[in-house]
């Protein structure tokens, strides 16, 4: 998304790129602490307490409620072809590869358009079917934040890290210690976090 929003940026330039990039992490920052924040504070002291939709909180008799829970339908149906998209072209490079065909290269060769629909529906199925067999919308949550979180914040950019070392140096070596024990300390907090998620599976179902 990010390339995407750089090229559609007039005169774009590394600096303004990354001011808007921050400016646009900020924002949205406060925006989710915010909703956060009040949206506890509303429903804390309920007897049901605080749920993982913090619209099923709120009467089901408010019109101002339900519109906006028509309005985040909506806006979820359909931006889900947008994050379908990025999805589609992960598995349309990944399969191209396997075909032994360079990225990008046409596949009007060896496959025709309904291998492309038969890819997307793929997709579709796979999520719907995800959505329907998972009740709550707190355990994607619970188990996104105790993997993916994770290993984007401690997994990934230290082996990025050692990727980038020059070549022909050692691996392991003092520039690559703080790195190799981030790591370390990634796969740990994976690990345990999605054991404590597992052993609280039934909490996060009943909430």
């Amino acid at each position: 998304i990010l390339p995407v929003v750089v090229e559609e940026m007039h005169a774009p330039t590394k600096s303004r790129s990354n001011e808007a990039i921050r400016w646009t992490m900020v924002s949205v920052a406060i925006m989710y602490v915010a909703f956060a924040v009040f949206g506890y504070l509303y429903a804390y002291d309920m007897p049901v307490g605080v749920s993982g939709d913090i619209l099923l909180n709120f009467p089901s008799d408010r019109i101002l409620v339900n519109i906006v829970r028509i309005g985040l339908f909506l806006t979820l149906d359909l931006s889900y072809p947008l994050l379908v998209l990025p999805c589609y072209q992960s598995l349309e490079s990944l399969v191209t590869e396997l075909r032994g065909y360079e990225v990008g290269h046409s596949r009007r060769s060896f496959s025709s358009k309904l291998w492309n629909v038969a890819e997307i529906l793929l997709l579709c199925v796979t999520s719907l079917a995800c959505a329907i067999a998972v009740p709550h919308i707190q355990v994607v949550f619970a188990f996104l934040g105790s993997t993916v979180c994770n290993i984007i914040a401690f997994v990934l950019p230290p082996l990025f890290f050692v990727n980038s070392r020059p070549a022909g140096s050692a691996l392991w070596n003092r520039r690559n210690a703080s790195a190799v024990l981030l790591f370390a300390l990634g796969v740990f907090l994976v690990i345990t976090c999605t054991g404590v998620q597992i052993a609280n599976i039934n909490q996060l179902l009943s909430k």
